[in-house]
Order: structure tokens, then sequence, then C-alpha cells
């Protein structure tokens, strides 16, 4: 009866002594608000008072460094490191939720980048089309017609040797379809820079093929 009582005492002296929760809290507190304003201060001090917080809580002796102190720091958990409970656990689940966090970000970022890309590529097809149109309305808009002094119209076997004799005179000479006669060809002589080129040369032309009077008029290429 004796002995029975007597280990009833010793484990209600145990349970009894044993630190309230609260109790703990408040000393991880005040340590960690300590360890914070020597944040630039030695690391030494740092690891010195996480174990004599340790020991106020009878916890474990703190053997991981200073690295893991600031890291505690970083992700808010400093009185988790301090009471040792669940520590490791919550900074592996802060861990991956910031990183599915920047994987998001990430996401949602390239998927911005690529319909930006996307709406440059339709931007510029959009250009080019423009550009292409701009420049064909221009090249409708520039004239390329030359003069040219219109001999007359003959057959191909006459105009062949016109042709020669104009070229060995320093003139060159062409043939265009006629519109009235499949068999005839217009005999053209040019192009010239200006019509008041053909009228210097307008005498010396009409006595190579030896007509009285030709035409000038406006050749497109």
């Amino acid at each position: 009866m004796k002995h029975t009582l007597a280990l009833v005492l010793i484990v209600f002296g145990i349970v009894g002594c044993s630190m309230p929760q609260e109790e703990k809290e408040n000393i991880a507190a005040v340590t960690c608000s300590i360890m914070s304003e020597t944040r630039n201060m030695d690391a030494a001090i740092r690891v010195e008072k996480m174990n004599d917080a340790r020991d106020k809580i009878d916890g474990e002796p703190f053997l991981r460094g200073d690295a893991a102190i600031k890291e505690a720091f970083d992700w808010e958990l400093c009185q988790e490191l301090v009471l040792n409970e669940d520590y490791d656990e919550r900074l592996q689940s802060l861990k991956e939720l910031k990183q599915d966090e920047l994987d998001e970000f990430l996401d949602e970022s390239y998927k911005d980048l690529d319909e930006a890309i996307q709406s440059l590529k339709e931007l510029e097809d959009i250009y080019e089309i423009d550009r292409l149109e701009w420049e064909a309305e221009e090249m409708e808009e520039v004239s390329f017609e030359l003069p040219v002094y219109k001999i007359g119209t003959y057959t191909q076997k006459e105009a062949t040797a016109l042709i020669k004799k104009y070229g060995d005179n320093g003139f060159p000479a062409f043939t265009k379809s006629n519109k009235n006669s499949d068999e005839l060809v217009d005999l053209l002589i040019g192009p010239f820079a200006s019509e008041q080129d053909i009228q210097v040369n307008i005498e010396t032309l009409n006595q190579i093929s030896g007509v009285a009077v030709g035409k000038i008029i406006e050749w497109n290429p």
C-alpha cells in the first residue's frame, strides 16, 4: 500500500511539473523576438538563445546551426523551430505551396508570352498584307509609259529589215502587234527619254524608213 501510494505521488509529481503549452509558446515567442534583433549580428548568439529556450522547455538540443534559424525566420516559422513541433513538415508544406504558386505564375507568364508572340505574328501578317497592297497601289499609280516613235504598220518581214536598218544607225526599234490585223505589226522606234529627244531626231527617223511623218505615242513596257 505504501509503495503504491509513493508511486502515485511520483507520477503525479512528474505530470504536475510538466510545463504548460502556453508557457512554452511564450518562451518561444520571447526567444524569437530576441533573435530577430540579432539577425545581422553574431550567429553564435542566435544559436545560444535557441538552445537556452530548448533547455527551458525541456526540448532537444538545437544542432542545426544558424542557417536553419535564418531559414525559419524567412518562412515565419521561428516559434515552431524553437518548440520543435512539426517544424519540418510545416516548412516542407510551405515550400511546396510556394513552388506551386511559382509554377502557376510561370505557366500564366508563359501563356501570356505565347499570346503576345502570337499577336505579334498576326500583326506582322496583317502588316505584310497591308504593305503588299500598298505597294501594289503605288505600282498602279506610278506611270511607266515612255515616249516612242511609231513609224507605221508593216509585215513582219518588212519590219525586221527596218529594225536592222535603225539599229545600224544607233536607234533601237521593235514591233508591236497590230490591233486590226494579225498579219501586220506596228514598228516603234525607241523608247526615248523624252518627246524632245524624238523631236531632235525626227527627220533622221523619217529618212531611215522613208516615211513623211510618224507619230509620237506613249509606250508601257
